[in-house]
């Protein structure tokens, strides 16, 4: 049963190449130090990526431009673990942050509703709820529909 196992696993790492790692490993070391404001540099954001990977500067930097010649699985795998909860952090944040927002919106949207419902029960108290149309078409003699000037009486 070893036996099996150990092939499959033989197989399946065969399917990786060294270049394969490398990459994944550039792109995990850069996903460590986000967030990244548009205009930072490259050279601000690897010490904090580092930290946050438990790893050298120096390391950081080779991982990141894909330099290192040697990449120990177990180097690998715990840059990976830890991404992952980072990510895994980041999501749980970013779940919360919008059950904030959709609970704001929900109590200003009850709010709208409460003044438009305000609005209307006043409007009707007015009268037919038209008072605008009234206000503006309701004088004779006022201001003529195509100008602002009064209409001149013979």
């Amino acid at each position: 049963m070893s036996e099996k196992f150990s092939e499959k696993a033989e197989s399946q790492m065969a399917d990786v190449s060294a270049d394969d790692v490398r990459i994944e490993m550039s792109d995990l070391v850069e996903a460590a130090a986000h967030p990244i404001s548009p205009r930072e540099p490259v050279k601000s954001w690897i010490p904090r990526s580092a930290f946050r990977l438990g790893l050298s500067c120096g390391r950081a930097k080779r991982l990141l431009y894909q330099e290192a010649r040697r990449i120990d699985a177990h180097e690998a795998d715990n840059i990976r673990r830890r991404v992952a909860i980072m990510n895994e952090r980041r999501d749980r944040q970013d779940q919360a942050a919008a059950k904030i927002e959709l609970a704001v919106l929900r109590e200003r949207l009850k709010h709208l509703k409460a003044r438009l419902d305000d609005d209307e029960a006043t409007s009707t108290r007015d009268g037919d709820g038209d008072s605008l149309d009234i206000g503006l078409s309701g004088r004779s003699g006022g201001v003529d529909s195509g100008s602002d000037r009064p209409r001149e009486t013979r």
